[in-house]
């Protein structure tokens, strides 16, 4: 009677442990799932499928997918003149009003960048929608430090990879414009500039979340 006793006891206490142990896994996996396909670049054949290019000049720019198993998947993204831009892009399509946040992770280089956020309605017609943020990358530039103080330049000092963050609410100030669908774009804002992209994140966050406030 007693080695029963043990044994359920010993089978009570296993149980217990592992079902701990899933609840702590659950609490703590609360990355999000991205609504952007194949956010990390992982599927494709000759490009990351999901994800087309938009080009104002093609000549001008050397776009390449570099498959690494061990630094990951990513977008070797150059322009070689400064009067045209181009970006690798996805529609997707969203909640009206709602939240979101774009997550990128990336390697700044050279030059100026921009991820841009434009909106359609539900038949794909375009919208008076256009959110948009900024990159710029001073590596390299000569002028910094001795002539201009790093903290008057307004972008990355490295090209090791970073995460850049954009929330943005999907809906003009009035209410009255918001999107059922979104072209989310990111890419080269005429310059000669250079970044490698690892991945492209989106996903749907509260109003307290944003770090617009």
């Amino acid at each position: 009677m007693k080695e029963f006793t043990m044994r359920q006891l010993c089978l009570s206490v296993w149980l217990l442990t592992a079902i701990c142990s899933l609840g702590i896994a659950q609490q703590t996996d609360l990355t999000p799932v991205s609504l952007l396909r194949n956010s990390h670049f992982s599927k494709g054949e000759d490009f990351p499928s999901e994800w087309t290019m938009m080009l104002s000049s093609p000549d001008v720019f050397n776009v390449k997918w570099h498959r690494d198993a061990k630094e990951g998947n990513h977008i070797i993204f150059e322009s070689l003149g400064p009067d045209y831009s181009g970006y690798i892009m996805q529609k997707v399509p969203v909640t009206k009003g709602a939240w979101y946040r774009l997550k990128l992770r990336l390697s700044h280089s050279m030059g100026r960048g921009l991820i841009w956020v434009y909106g359609y309605d539900e038949k794909d017609k375009p919208l008076l929608f256009d959110r948009r943020k900024y990159l710029s990358s001073f590596v390299g530039n000569p002028l910094v430090p001795h002539f201009v103080r790093k903290e008057l330049m307004n972008g990355s000092e490295d090209d090791s990879w970073r995460d850049v963050i954009f929330d943005f609410h999907n809906s003009d100030d009035k209410g009255e414009i918001q999107p059922a669908i979104l072209r989310i774009a990111v890419g080269i804002y005429f310059t000669n500039a250079k970044m490698l992209i690892k991945s492209i994140e989106m996903w749907q966050i509260d109003e307290s979340e944003s770090g617009t406030k």
